[in-house]
């Protein structure tokens, strides 16, 4: 007769849990930088653009879209995006939205059920003043080189991301340079508008068509996560040039009226290379 043999209760135990271990998990997912282009818009009819990102684990995961009150108000149609993906929709309004305090929610939704939404106000008319925040973008981060860097750009395009070298550029790409990374004549490792390094004379730049004038302050080291927070940080100053110290932010007026950051990461101690996030 043939024995019955039985798996100790461990062994059983570790068996199934091999099989049923995947279905305890759950994903998350994560919404950074949600807000609106324009806390302020003024009445109808007109739009305002959402912006932010969202991360999660699956393959893609469903954005849709609520305002409060919704009269005279289009939201867009649920849509999909990959993982790291844009939350960026136009958002529009009619004469018969009334002017006042307006809530747009986003919710995102993954492939296995899992969500999670976040709110940004704005105020239609101007009705309600400044009743929203707008929060900065983190464009990305990029290295850049003084004059003595033979690898790395001096020339930075802030809300584009991009960072450009010495020698011939476009027309276009000039229009876009808002920071210049400069020793200057100190030999201080500074932060610089293009205008400012005409007026210094560190570099030739005379042949480019547009300068901007970009205004700069040392924040220290309080982070700089809204545009208004840059705005207030920027207050009333014209300086369009500020020493470079690792940590410290600098809130920045861009020479189209608008607000923007870059962070100091790291520099090295001959102030010839420095690493900086853009924040936009």
């Amino acid at each position: 007769m043939q024995k019955l043999r039985f798996l100790p209760l461990a062994a059983m135990t570790l068996a199934l849990s091999l099989f049923t271990g995947c279905d305890d998990e759950t994903g998350t997912v994560t919404i950074s930088g949600f807000g609106v282009d324009n806390v302020n818009p003024a009445a109808g009819p007109s739009s305002i653009t959402t912006k932010g990102t969202a991360d999660f684990e699956t393959d893609q995961a469903t954005v849709s879209y609520t305002v409060s009150p919704s009269a005279g108000v289009t939201i867009p149609s649920s849509f999909n995006i990959a993982a790291g993906g844009s939350l960026a929709k136009q958002i529009q309004y009619t004469a018969a939205a009334v002017p006042g305090s307006y809530t747009v929610t986003v919710t995102v939704t993954d492939e296995d059920g899992v969500s999670a939404s976040q709110a940004a106000t704005f105020c239609i008319g101007g009705a309600c003043g400044s009743s929203g925040t707008d929060p900065l973008i983190r464009v990305g981060s990029v290295d850049l080189g003084s004059q003595a860097d033979p690898k790395n750009g001096s020339f930075l395009d802030v809300d584009g991301g991009y960072s450009f070298t010495s020698g011939t550029k476009t027309d276009a790409e000039v229009a876009s340079i808002d920071l210049v990374f400069f020793k200057d004549k100190a030999g201080t490792a500074s932060f610089l508008s293009p205008a400012q390094v005409i007026v210094e004379d560190l570099s030739t730049l005379s042949g480019w068509k547009v300068k901007n004038s970009t205004v700069i302050v040392d924040a220290g080291t309080t982070a700089i996560t809204t545009v208004e927070g840059a705005k207030a940080a920027v207050g009333s100053s014209t300086s369009q040039k500020a020493p470079v110290v690792a940590g410290h932010y600098y809130a920045l007026k861009l020479a189209n009226g608008e607000y923007a950051a870059v962070k100091a990461i790291s520099m090295t101690a001959s102030g010839i290379t420095v690493t900086v996030e853009m924040f936009y």
